[in-house]
């Protein structure tokens, strides 16, 4: 036998059900696995299941996201380990699923198809951004949260065009791209611009944005774990993180400053109030995330995040924990609370520490 999981042996043959689907989801996964178990001469170690399935699609494919053709998907196998056994015999047999069987998964998991994703090159061409250098590269992750973006947008209105304007200019990245755009957006709403002139507002969110991001700088503070973790494990190492004294932040600038002008009562205050108004935003964060109850975990379809809900104290928080082990603020105040919760990550715990290597990587 020559698979160890958390160093005990692995019998192919005793494997649950809902193992055995994840990794037949692969292409060669299920050979594979028969003959990894019966070559003699290598050991494969991996820490859990979750580890396996992902080294197993990345070794054989060089990539760690597998497509699904006959239902046109895009997803880690990550992803497929949060989902119960009943939706992996679906994804396996999408030919004797009905329609709305399909419809009902992809909206359970919020799974976004390919010809969805598809839709997003006519949709930076109507933005005319498509040419644009910090398009040329799109991840998984960039094209959903551009396919997010797309159903805030009314692409032919004047505002939507002086925020791509402003974005363009300011983003270096698609994330900062699509903060920058609703930073606009945001500080047309916050200061009541709506009646001036182009000019005048894009002047005076330049003059905001330039006043406003080295103030941020304090609220980039992130707290660094093991890899992915079960929800009260999370909670855990966060309110010992704060116990220190220490703060939780945002993964960028852009996003810090965006979520400030969207939900910390700015209205185009400089110098010292606007540190404090950023100062209180912050205050306000801890306070939550210090005292909230966290909700499940929802894994990103392309298996690299893993968002959680926290609620406390009038304020909901939206934390993300990457696959490298990073923990930060996706979403914070009103705003959060007006998103969807994210839906939960499967029957079992979150997923624990995976590491990017192939089936080979661990060999003895």
């Amino acid at each position: 036998m020559t698979i160890l999981l958390a160093g005990r042996q692995l019998q192919p043959g005793d494997m649950p059900e809902h193992d055995r689907l994840a990794i037949a989801l692969i292409n060669g996964g299920a050979q594979w696995l028969d003959w990894a178990s019966r070559d003699a001469a290598r050991q494969y170690h991996f820490d859990d299941v979750t580890e396996m399935v992902e080294a197993v699609q990345t070794g054989l494919h060089g990539t760690p996201i597998l497509l699904l053709r006959e239902i046109g998907l895009l997803l880690s196998p990550v992803k497929c380990m949060t989902m119960d056994a009943s939706d992996l015999r679906l994804l396996a047999n999408p030919g004797q699923a009905s329609a709305s069987a399909l419809a009902a998964l992809m909206k359970r998991h919020c799974l976004t198809s390919h010809a969805d994703l598809a839709q997003i090159s006519g949709f930076l061409r109507a933005l005319g951004v498509a040419d644009a250098p910090a398009f040329r590269s799109r991840s998984l992750a960039d094209l959903l949260m551009l396919r997010d973006l797309q159903h805030e947008l009314d692409v032919v209105a004047p505002l939507t065009a002086e925020a791509v304007r402003f974005a363009l200019a300011n983003a270096g990245s698609i994330p900062e791209f699509v903060d920058y755009l609703r930073f606009y957006r945001d500080c047309v709403k916050a200061f009541e611009l709506g009646d001036a002139t182009p000019f005048d507002r894009m002047r005076s969110i330049d003059t905001v944005l330039n006043t406003l991001l080295p103030k941020t700088f304090l609220a980039l503070d992130s707290l660094e774990v093991g890899g992915f973790l079960a929800p009260w494990e999370l909670h855990a190492a966060i309110r010992e993180w704060l116990s220190t004294g220490r703060q939780l932040g945002f993964a960028r600038a852009s996003l810090a400053v965006q979520q400030f002008v969207a939900d910390g009562y700015y209205t185009g205050q400089l110098g010292h109030e606007a540190v404090k108004l950023l100062h209180e935003f912050l205050e306000r964060a801890q306070l939550a995330l210090g005292a909230a109850e966290v909700g499940a975990g929802h894994m990103a379809q392309d298996g690299l995040t893993c968002t959680f809900t926290f609620g406390a104290n009038g304020d909901s928080a939206q934390v993300e924990i990457s696959a490298a082990g990073r923990v930060g603020i996706a979403r914070f105040g009103r705003l959060a609370r007006s998103m969807p919760r994210p839906n939960p990550a499967g029957p079992g715990s979150t997923p624990k520490q995976r590491a990017r290597r192939g089936v080979s990587a661990r060999v003895s």
